[in-house]
């Protein structure tokens, strides 16, 4: 089991250093984001008190912690499917258990990474520490908003499966729909009322107003509530696991599985 998730992680990196496109879609990408909205973020924040500015740096780069996380996820069944190779993939004895597990690492180091390098950015560029949050706070946000990511990402590939790659667009581009509802860079209380219901439905607004209450108040939050999102974040990622089951047998069973090959 050890030796075949090792071989998929394996392809992942090969895909990855060979892929300008990755590496774009990621890194360059990723940093850019971070350098505009830390200009921003100095540009609101001139002559206010407080970290205000520093609450939107932060929520871009645990932000682009979610889009690594779902992007990686996401787009290796696509890479495979484009080089006519996912079928293969499944008739050698690779469970999708094994195939699962070896994305859900690929995505958390990749995440690491770019986390590290905006973090480095951040720093040098807008003297802006992330370590001012406190590390087993910062740990708890990133462990989460991967966990979330996760599950978005395999209902995302679930459906590109079972309708075709026709719609593969969702798999970069639907996670950009949910951005405004996670209270990234403001808090839920500037959105209608109406929306706020369903700002709510998603574990990470809470994880970023508890960033944001850590960074401008120093709040001490009880533990509760960190165990509450955590169970909150670990039940939706289960039933995702069953969403994505379905879609994947579903696909199977329709034959929309082998014709993905074939685009």
């Amino acid at each position: 089991m050890r030796r075949r998730i090792y071989g998929l992680i394996l392809q992942e990196i090969y895909i990855t250093k060979r892929s300008l496109e990755v590496i774009i879609d990621t890194v360059w990408f990723s940093v850019l984001s971070v350098i505009a909205f830390g200009y921003v973020a100095k540009f609101i924040s001139k002559g206010q008190p407080g970290m205000i500015g520093d609450t939107i740096l932060a929520g871009m780069i645990f932000w682009e912690v979610i889009r690594i996380n779902q992007y990686s996820l996401s787009l290796n069944p696509l890479w495979n499917i484009w080089s006519g190779n996912f079928c293969n993939m499944f008739i050698a004895p690779i469970s999708k258990t094994e195939y699962l597990i070896a994305q859900f690492i690929v995505a958390f180091f990749k995440s690491i990474f770019i986390f590290i390098i905006n973090s480095i950015v951040a720093y040098y560029i807008f003297g802006f520490n992330i370590l001012t949050i406190k590390l087993p706070v910062l740990v708890y946000i990133f462990i989460n908003l991967s966990i979330f990511a996760w599950a978005i990402g395999l209902i995302f590939i679930g459906i590109v499966l079972t309708v075709g790659t026709r719609i593969q667009a969702i798999a970069w581009g639907a996670l950009f729909l949910m951005q405004p509802l996670m209270a990234v860079f403001y808090p839920v209380t500037i959105l209608p009322a109406s929306i706020q219901f369903v700002a709510y439905l998603l574990p990470p607004t809470y994880i970023f107003e508890l960033l944001r209450s850590q960074m401008l108040a120093g709040e001490n939050i009880p533990g509760q509530f960190y165990f509450v999102i955590l169970i909150f974040n670990l039940v939706i990622l289960i039933g995702s696991l069953f969403i994505y089951e379905f879609l994947f047998r579903s696909s199977q069973m329709k034959g929309q599985f082998a014709k993905n090959d074939e685009g």
